[in-house]
């Protein structure tokens, strides 16, 4: 809010500046002060041009010859708009026409044209347009520093870790913070017959995520705006509109090459997934003369232009202090139980993928349960394989960090029909319900070899990753960012492994292609997003399906996920009843939406870059559909 009111109070000064102008015209005018000089025309005209280039020449000895060019223009606006104003005031109160004003003004009272030239560049540096860099500019130079101050004091802590690792080697593996060799360190740790050792080992863990970058170098992030590539969105602009090409248009940006947006907007819409903003955003930001018409012609001629944001951008901002500020270490008391929890597993193998623990068993009764895997193990003899198949805490500790900032969550590695999951919720949703939705769901997502799934329920959001050991996030719905929680899912997955666990294919449909009527060509009208979607209907004992399909893909296997999504969930129980479940394969994605009553389900697919959107015209559609 302060950016806001400095704003405000420029235009105040601006304000001082043109009501003390206007009081000096009209006092010497009235005094007749300077009356008997005679200027001639041609020298009142054209010294106001020459006085103003003069002064852009002198004032933006560093700025750019297009930035010159702009404050001259803008010297001559702001001149002609005092003496218009000064021409009315003499009208007004010295009874003088309107044109005689004019010519007081400009030509005839010298005294008036002089203060006007005094008058004008005061007005501009109210608003520090006198500076030979922009305001702006320099105000993002101080956060800058900051971050980059807040970056290097990370940089530190593997130095100590490595000054640790000549004292004390054990140790050191443990809290050297590089995401590649944390899982290798619980080996050495569990060889140690120290029962105090693992508490010790355990707590550095949250560190991790300081080592990714949340942000990148040189980011402002105290004045309220999120920073945006230039390069990123500059293929979205018109290029017919500018007389400058796309690299000398980023460098005369009033940030170089950088688009700033309110993070306020940002915020407003990350939650459905993508931020479109208006040309409205950033107008500002580009000179006045790097467009080939006015600013009105402008807005005439793109009325509708819009431009999606890149959310990997944006989520690398948004994250320290935005979203939140989650510390990693309260769900780690979930994550690690008590050694003596679980007996004999002390060498746990490195990998993500645990599939050649098995030789732990045979050699268990060597050590001491120094690094119990999750608290869903179970508490049976030793050589019992299910322990075999849980996560190491270092894996699970380096996914459970990919969520730092983001919220508050219990999580843990749990254990569901043979296959392990790390499952992580939000306080105050059931756990056991999540866990029993992503198992439904999981069969699915093998199927059509979906990266994520996204179920919004009336009261929750299930965030499902595919990947070795799935990644389950659960939260309210209200304040979810289904965006967010979705990139970090999938880092998270990426940690875990990315080949999913072999689960049983869903039973195959007998499906009857239907006849469509006008709902569901208007339908498909409404679903603009997925670019031109062909309707197609299908049927079966259990009900109707809707295929919109923007590809040409199978509309037939598109129908039986949808029916089988459908039945599968039911009526969602403790988690609401689904509102809408979407699987996303890269820029491909497919979203299916329960209707109401037993009007059927709609599945539309197709390559989509504006996820938000996509959701709200299937809601239109299956209002449409609903209609009877």
């Amino acid at each position: 809010m302060p950016r806001y009111r400095k704003s405000e109070t420029r235009w105040v000064h601006a304000a001082c500046v043109a009501g003390g102008y206007l009081v000096c015209v009209a006092g010497l005018f009235t005094l007749q002060a300077g009356a008997g000089l005679n200027v001639p025309i041609s020298v009142a005209v054209s010294a106001p041009p020459l006085v103003y280039a003069a002064l852009a020449v002198l004032l933006l000895r560093e700025a750019a010859f297009v930035r010159r060019l702009s404050w001259l223009g803008g010297a001559c606006l702001v001149h002609v708009v005092l003496a218009g104003l000064a021409a009315t005031e003499l009208a007004w109160a010295g009874g003088l026409s309107l044109g005689n004003a004019l010519a007081q003004v400009f030509v005839l009272f010298p005294p008036a044209p002089l203060l006007t030239l005094i008058a004008t560049p005061l007005i501009l540096a109210t608003f520090g347009m006198t500076a030979s860099r922009p305001a702006p500019r320099s105000d993002a130079a101080a956060p800058r520093l900051a971050t980059g101050t807040r970056s290097r004091g990370v940089i530190p802590s593997p130095r100590a870790a490595g000054a640790a690792a000549e004292s004390a080697p054990t140790a050191a593996r443990t809290i050297a913070p590089p995401t590649t060799r944390v899982a290798p360190s619980v080996v050495p740790i569990a060889s140690t017959p120290s029962p105090t050792t693992p508490p010790a080992v355990v707590a550095p863990a949250p560190t991790a995520p300081r080592t990714n970058p949340p942000s990148k170098p040189g980011r402002a992030a105290n004045d309220g705006m999120v920073r945006v590539p230039f390069d990123r969105i500059a293929a979205q602009l018109p290029a017919e509109a500018f007389v400058l090409p796309f690299e000398r248009l980023g460098e005369s940006l009033r940030e170089p090459h950088v688009i700033l947006v309110p993070r306020r907007v940002v915020l407003s819409q990350m939650r459905d997934g993508a931020v479109v903003i208006t040309w409205a955003h950033i107008a500002s930001q580009f000179p006045d003369l790097a467009l080939g018409m006015t600013g009105d012609q402008f807005r005439k001629e793109y009325p509708d232009l819009k431009f999606v944001l890149p959310v990997d951008e944006l989520d690398a901002q948004l994250t320290p202090d935005a979203v939140g500020t989650a510390p990693v270490s309260a769900p780690l008391p979930v994550v690690a139980p008590k050694p003596s929890a679980v007996p004999a597993r002390a060498d746990v193998t490195p990998t993500p993928a645990a599939t050649v623990e098995a030789p732990a068993s045979s050699r268990a009764p060597a050590a001491a349960s120094t690094t119990p895997a999750a608290r869903a193990l179970p508490r049976s003899a030793p050589s019992s394989p299910p322990p075999a198949e849980m996560m190491d805490r270092g894996t699970l500790a380096r996914i459970v960090a990919c969520f730092s900032g983001v919220g508050t969550f219990e999580a843990a590695a749990e254990r569901n029909a043979g296959t392990v999951a790390v499952v992580l919720v939000e306080p105050g949703v059931s756990r056991e319900a999540a866990i029993a939705c992503a198992g439904r769901l999981l069969p699915f997502v093998a199927g059509v070899s979906a990266d994520v799934v996204t179920l919004r329920t009336e009261r929750t959001v299930l965030v499902l990753a595919a990947a070795s050991a799935p990644i389950v996030v659960a939260v309210h719905r209200p304040n979810a960012s289904v965006a967010l929680l979705a990139l970090r899912a999938l880092s998270a997955a990426a940690i875990a492994g990315t080949i999913p666990p072999a689960t049983p294919a869903p039973p195959r449909r007998d499906l009857e292609p239907m006849g469509s009527d006008d709902r569901v060509a208007r339908a498909a009208l409404a679903l603009r997003t997925f670019g031109g979607a062909e309707p197609t209907v299908f049927a079966d004992a259990s009900g109707r399906v809707y295929v919109f399909s923007g590809g040409g893909g199978d509309d037939k296997g598109v129908a039986a996920l949808a029916l089988g999504v459908v039945e599968a969930l039911g009526d969602g129980g403790e988690l609401g009843a689904p509102v809408t479940v979407v699987f996303r394969r890269g820029a491909e994605q497919t979203v299916i939406r329960p209707l109401s009553g037993r009007a059927g389900v709609l599945a539309a697919t197709g390559v989509v870059t504006r996820p938000g959107r996509a959701l709200r015209d299937a809601e239109r559609a299956a209002a449409v559909l609903e209609t009877r």
